[in-house]
């Protein structure tokens, strides 16, 4: 297994655990989370249960449907205290507790949300 693959292993990893923990958090069951986001429960569940990579425009419904940033659920080691108004300093600790090829994988995904935001602004 190569680096790449393996990095992408670990993401579908943390973003489903992070999904968990901001259900819980917010007191969403899955079927809620579907209806916020407009994303099919089979979509929900494989994402959840790290099964499947989501495309990008499921990570972000999620996210909304959540009320959270997409990048947030990239997070390794999220804690729903993360999750609150004061969220922004305990992210920066722990993205920069991050390993480099996790690093990596975050900031080219936030390069391509930061893109396509600029691109819908247009």
């Amino acid at each position: 297994m190569n680096n790449k693959e393996l990095n992408n292993r670990q993401l579908k990893h943390i973003l489903a655990e992070n999904v968990r923990i901001a259900c819980r958090k917010f007191d969403i069951n899955t079927l809620e989370l579907c209806r916020r986001s407009g994303v099919s429960p089979a979509e929900i569940s494989l994402l959840m249960n790290a099964d499947k990579q989501p495309t990008l425009a499921t990570v972000e419904a999620v996210a909304e449907g959540l009320g959270i940033e997409a990048w947030v659920l990239f997070v390794d080691h999220m804690t729903d205290q993360m999750i609150g108004d004061n969220q922004l300093p305990g992210l920066v600790r722990e993205f920069s507790g991050c390993g480099p090829d996790l690093k990596e994988s975050i900031l080219e995904y936030v390069t391509k949300i930061a893109e396509l935001d600029a691109l819908r602004k247009a």
